[in-house]
Parts: C-alpha cells; sequence; structure tokens
C-alpha cells in the first residue's frame, strides 16, 4: 500500500503522509486518468487512419475542391442481391488519402483509407461517395454520386384456369397467367398431377397468357401443379388446380333387360300375352 507520496510544488518537494482512503481516492484518480488517456489515444488514431468516421455528414470536412481532388468509382462485382465498388481518388495536397459513403439520408456506411472496396446492397438508392484529403492540415474533397441497381423479385406464382372436371380420353384447354414485379419475362413449369410434365416453356411477357391441352385417360381427382421463373432464374411458388375425371359407365341393353325381367317376372308374362295376340 502507498504510505505518501512527494509532490513538488514551487521549485521544491514536500512530502505527504496517505491514510487509506486518501491512498484509495489516489489510486481511483490515477486509474481513471490513465483510461482517459488511452481512450483519447485510440480516437485520435481512428480519426487519422480512417477520416471522415463520423456516422453523419460535415459540411466543413467535405468542400467541394475539384479539379484539385478527383473521384472514380468502378463496378469491381456483383451478387443477386448486392455489389461491389472499388473506389479511388487523388489529391494535390501532401499527406494520406481517403474516402467515405454516405446514403441518401447522408449517414455514413463506409470509409477507408487510400484506394479501397465497399459493398452495397441492391436497394435502386443513390449513394454519394467522396475522396477526402487525411493530412494534417486537411485539404478539400471531391465526390460522386451512384445508384445502385434494384434488386430482383421473383415472380408471382401463376393463376390456372379451365375445367374442374371431365370424362376420361377427353383433352381439355387450360391457361396459365403470372405476372413479375420487375416486368421480366417469364416461363411456366407443369405438372399434370398423372405423371405428366410440361417442362418449362419458352419465355413469354409478363402477364401473358399461356394456354395447352391436355387428356387424362384414367378417372380419378388430378392436381395440376403450375409454378413460374423469371430471366434471373428467381423463381415462385407452387399454384395447384384440382381436376375431376369420373368413372365412366357403359350400359350393356341385353343385361338390362335381363335384371329388368328378374326383378318384374309378370313384364313376361304381358309380353307374352300381347305377342300372341
Amino acid at each position: 500500500m502507498i504510505k505518501s507520496i512527494r509532490v513538488w510544488i514551487r521549485n521544491k518537494f514536500y512530502t505527504k503522509s496517505l491514510n487509506r482512503i486518501t491512498t484509495n481516492r489516489f489510486i481511483m484518480l490515477i486509474s481513471i486518468s490513465t483510461v482517459l488517456l488511452i481512450s483519447f489515444s485510440i480516437i485520435n488514431n481512428q480519426s487519422a487512419s480512417a477520416y471522415p468516421p463520423y456516422t453523419s455528414y460535415c459540411d466543413s470536412c467535405h468542400q467541394d475542391d475539384s479539379p484539385n481532388t478527383s473521384i472514380s468509382v468502378t463496378e469491381f462485382n456483383q451478387t443477386e442481391n448486392d455489389i461491389t465498388y472499388y473506389v479511388t481518388g487523388s489529391d494535390n495536397y501532401d499527406g494520406e488519402e481517403g474516402w467515405a459513403v454516405f446514403n441518401p439520408s447522408m449517414t455514413n456506411v463506409d470509409n477507408g483509407d487510400n484506394s479501397g472496396y465497399f459493398t452495397l446492397q441492391k436497394d435502386g438508392q443513390t449513394y454519394r461517395v467522396y475522396w477526402v484529403d487525411n493530412g494534417p492540415n486537411r485539404g478539400g474533397s471531391a465526390y460522386i454520386d451512384i445508384t445502385t441497381p434494384a434488386g430482383n423479385n421473383p415472380p408471382n406464382k401463376p393463376t390456372i384456369d379451365g375445367p374442374t372436371s371431365g370424362n376420361a380420353g377427353t383433352s381439355y384447354e387450360y391457361t396459365f397467367t403470372a405476372t413479375d414485379p420487375d416486368g421480366d419475362d417469364i416461363k411456366y413449369y407443369i405438372k399434370w398431377g398423372d405423371g405428366e410434365i410440361t417442362d418449362w416453356t419458352v419465355f413469354q411477357a409478363s402477364g401473358t397468357t399461356y394456354s395447352e391441352n391436355h387428356t387424362w385417360e384414367s378417372e380419378g381427382t388430378f392436381t395440376i401443379e403450375a409454378k413460374t421463373m423469371d430471366q434471373n432464374d428467381a423463381e415462385s411458388d407452387w399454384e395447384s388446380f384440382e381436376v375431376f375425371i369420373p368413372r365412366s359407365r357403359v350400359y350393356d341393353k341385353y343385361n338390362l333387360f335381363e335384371r329388368l325381367f328378374e326383378r318384374f317376372p309378370l313384364l313376361i308374362k304381358l309380353l307374352n300375352l300381347l305377342i300372341q295376340n
């Protein structure tokens, strides 16, 4: 435990004894001061290495200085939902350079030193990308606006229309209609419920009706299932439609009369009388 401390006051050292309470307070004061110094050092280093690291736009930090400062943003790679850009630039000032990306609300979404890459979602929004001087004197900046492409949406599942019942061996026409939210062309995949399928049809305009005939060769309840796909390989959910094909009844007229006479034997006698007369 610290017993005493020496304090330099007016060109002379003084020794002061410390009790337990005073010692604890002194240790706490030293600890807090150390934490504050470390925190300040970290913040200062971050500001120098990734300027501007702020969460909001700063007018005084982003004064336009074209053509002394220039920026270039090019598309590097993209997936179905994201797009990656490469950013670079230059200025006439001595010192480090960096970049920062702001969304439409002018909130910083990414930043870095020197040239680099950043990735955005395909949301169809416009982002502003700055190239700034990171040096101590911090010169001006240049910016460019980029609009990301809108992400692809899957097509809607088709509506199916046609007879809900029929006879075995008879051909019936069914129609399939679907739309795509992005206006992409679409094609159809159809399962007829009896083991037969219509593989992907040719692409056709969104909202265009596709029709096809089908024949069920046996009786039963069959479920037509269909889905759509757009030009970006996005698929819809399945849609279903039930068709009932009843059992066909074929009557033998001779068996019909035979069963009728068995049930009403007096009819035979009446027929005999009529024939004799």
